[in-house]
């Protein structure tokens, strides 16, 4: 029995690229929904520009106006991932791919929901 193993490039191109989109990743969300400094409708950052923020009781924090605590599922069909079956209601069908199906439209600007 042979133990395939990936080419060498991959241990010196695809992993470091990982790495850094990664850390990009973490970077961009830190800035985005820790620190709130998305950028507003001036392309500046939201909080450390001055954006209103508002105390929110449930989470205890404050968070930008217009936002609120709420779960995915308000906005999207949820299934438990690895699932087959039909939904009773609306005869959706439901494949094995992932916990999300029919998401309705939702459009984001500065943190907003429109």
């Amino acid at each position: 029995m042979a133990i395939i193993r990936p080419p060498p490039a991959y241990d010196y191109t695809i992993k470091p690229l990982n790495r850094n989109l990664e850390a990009m990743a973490r970077q961009l969300y830190d800035y985005w929904f820790v620190q709130f400094d998305f950028p507003d409708e001036n392309g500046k950052p939201y909080k450390s520009s001055g954006g209103k923020m508002v105390w929110n009781e449930k989470i205890k924090h404050e968070i930008p106006e217009g936002w609120s605590d709420t779960t995915l599922g308000i906005f999207c069909n949820m299934y438990q991932p690895k699932t087959i079956g039909t939904n009773g209601e609306t005869g959706a069908c439901w494949d094995s791919m992932g916990g999300i199906k029919q998401c309705r439209n939702l459009h984001f600007r500065a943190g907003r929901q429109d």
